[in-house]
């Protein structure tokens, strides 16, 4: 079976495991990574597959609160299709937490896509979508900022064919 891998990465207030838990079957198994992946105790780093068709599935990395820049993300790096980071505009200073794991990943980003996921932009009025865009642009990484709920599978499925549609256009989802 052919995997192509995704990387889910960001603050563990985003909502990361909420998100991946509530689209992954619960029967699905839960593999944890080597050890390596688990350098400090604020790191927590999980799989979950999903199949797509019978001889094809989508691998998706969780990483929760990625503190140490050192963590082995060449472990991830065969047929890796992209980043989907995950933000919360509740936190203490969202645009600072994106420029930190965008500086993280940014050497992957020349082989990979970048989609930007934003949590509770309702409950943060000073803090729109367009101050995410603007951030991700003087990064000069174009990548998309959506709007998500954690608790919605649908808004995975919503931000994982927005990283499928920035590495191919033409993709029929």
């Amino acid at each position: 079976m052919n995997g192509l891998n995704i990387i889910l990465i960001g603050p563990s207030s985003s909502g990361l495991s909420d998100l991946l838990s509530t689209l992954c079957d619960a029967n699905q198994s839960n593999t944890d990574l080597p050890d390596r992946a688990h350098e400090t105790d604020s790191t927590t780093c999980f799989q979950r597959s999903l199949c797509i068709d019978k001889n094809n599935k989508l691998n998706f990395f969780c990483i929760n609160e990625l503190e140490n820049p050192s963590i082995q993300m060449d472990q991830f790096s065969k047929k890796i299709l992209g980043f989907i980071l995950l933000m919360d505009n509740n936190a203490s200073n969202p645009i600072e937490d994106l420029e930190r794991y965008y500086h993280m990943i940014h050497s992957h980003l020349k082989t990979s896509a970048l989609v930007v996921g934003v949590s509770n932009l309702a409950d943060n009025r000073l803090l729109k979508l367009t101050d995410y865009s603007r951030c991700l642009r003087e990064l000069n990484n174009p990548a998309a900022a959506l709007s998500f709920n954690n608790h919605n599978a649908q808004n995975l499925s919503t931000l994982v064919q927005a990283l499928l549609y920035s590495v191919d256009p033409g993709l029929e989802c």
